[in-house]
């Protein structure tokens, strides 16, 4: 499971993510710091800088890495994230509300 984001809605579901000790979880900001500081709490969860403005090619490995991506970015990233999991067959988790860009995406 790729975690975008590791603000304070992050450590929540890391926490639960991390019961399950066959689910590997990597945390991915654009600040380094916060990342580490919530993968060192769970023993096995990886954390990496990543920009998901700048750093697209990143985000493309990272994503089509995975199973799963929660984003927990702020929702005017979360059609950047949709339209990458699309393109990888990647599932996608956010907790925000449906805006115009992600309806665009519907089909």
């Amino acid at each position: 499971v790729v975690v975008l984001g590791a603000g304070y809605v992050s450590a929540p579901l890391v926490e639960y993510l991390h019961r399950d000790r066959n689910v590997r979880i990597l945390v991915c900001s654009h600040l380094k710091d916060e990342a580490d500081n919530l993968a060192n709490r769970y023993p096995g969860v990886e954390s990496i800088f990543l920009n998901v403005q700048e750093r697209p090619d990143t985000l493309k490995e990272v994503i089509s890495s995975a199973d799963v991506a929660v984003s927990l970015l702020p929702y005017a990233l979360h059609h950047v994230i949709a339209k990458e999991c699309i393109e990888s067959r990647t599932h996608l988790v956010t907790a925000s509300y449906l805006n115009e860009d992600i309806q665009a995406l519907h089909e």
